[in-house]
């Protein structure tokens, strides 16, 4: 009898880091890049004149002296007459660029999709006399820890675990077969009861657990996994 058991965890760090240096962004401590570029008021659009589009402060001091960014603030005195930073599409590049950065982190840094502890068992008996000398018969035991599919406010929400049963059947010659050495059968049924139960990998509407489906049908998935159903695996060894 064989017997496992995991823990898994995952940390992801230092991302995007080569990015943060060469723009020039800096962080403010809780590995957010600091927001140069702030939203203000609409202002005309120089290129289009009478109609508005979204207005930008920017802050200087949130971008290095020696990144891209500051050397591309510099050249706002070469602009065309009556075009500034603040009333172009480079203010809110800069806005997206420390926007998409900031979520992107959050993003991978969550845990979803994994399955953070698993335990296997298998066992397997071997007639050594008799009649069904050489053959064995096994069966084994997979779980798997449920999913984490969405976070809200520094809380998980978990799927469903796994469970699946496998088989064994083997049968190895007593003696020549086919020529000196021992000839090895052997047949493997992974996931032998065909478990195809669709499994939740993802909330819908940012992981909040408290909508629900209308009807009472439960919460809102936006993505499910498909287990591999039922698999055949049969394989032939030959010991010299």
């Amino acid at each position: 009898m064989v017997l496992n058991a995991a823990h898994t965890d995952r940390i992801v760090s230092n991302m995007f880091s080569k990015a943060v240096d060469f723009l020039g962004l800096t962080e403010d401590g809780t590995g957010r890049v600091t927001q140069g570029a702030t939203e203000a008021q609409e202002v005309e659009d120089p290129s289009d004149p009478g109609s508005f589009i979204q207005g930008y402060n920017i802050d200087p001091s949130a971008y290095t002296t020696d990144g891209v960014i500051s050397k591309y603030l510099a050249f706002e005195s070469e602009l065309p007459e009556g075009f500034t930073l603040d009333n172009t599409g480079i203010s809110r590049s800069l806005f997206d660029i420390a926007d998409n950065i900031n979520e992107q982190r959050e993003i991978l840094q969550k845990r979803w999709g994994l399955r953070p502890y698993r335990c296997n068992v298998f066992t397997a008996y071997d007639f050594n006399e008799g009649r069904w000398k050489g053959l064995t018969l096994g069966g084994g035991f997979r779980w798997t820890d449920a999913n984490i599919i969405g976070e809200e406010d520094g809380v998980e929400f978990e799927g469903e675990p796994q469970v699946n049963t496998d088989l064994l059947i083997r049968y190895r010659t007593r003696g020549d077969f086919f020529g000196d050495g021992r000839w090895t059968f052997q047949l493997n049924i992974l996931n032998a009861l065909d478990n195809r139960d669709i499994i939740p990998s993802r909330l819908s509407i940012d992981g909040d657990p408290n909508w629900q489906v209308p009807g009472g049908r439960g919460p809102a998935y936006a993505r499910f996994d498909l287990p591999t159903p039922r698999a055949y695996r049969f394989t032939v060894t030959r010991d010299f």
